[in-house]
């Protein structure tokens, strides 16, 4: 059995991260005004049930 039918199960459980996920972090990061003494570091993003 290869990687992909270990995680199956998995997968079914939780609803999965896609790149329409990651485009929306980014856009909600350089389109919101930001103070001048603070950076933003990383971008980390988690599903909210594995969270």
């Amino acid at each position: 059995m290869g990687a992909g039918g270990v995680f199956k199960p998995l997968n079914e459980q939780h609803e999965q991260l896609g790149p329409a996920d990651i485009a929306n972090g980014i856009a909600c990061i350089v389109t919101r005004p930001r103070p001048r003494h603070a950076v933003i570091a990383e971008l980390r993003v988690m599903p909210t049930d594995q969270a």
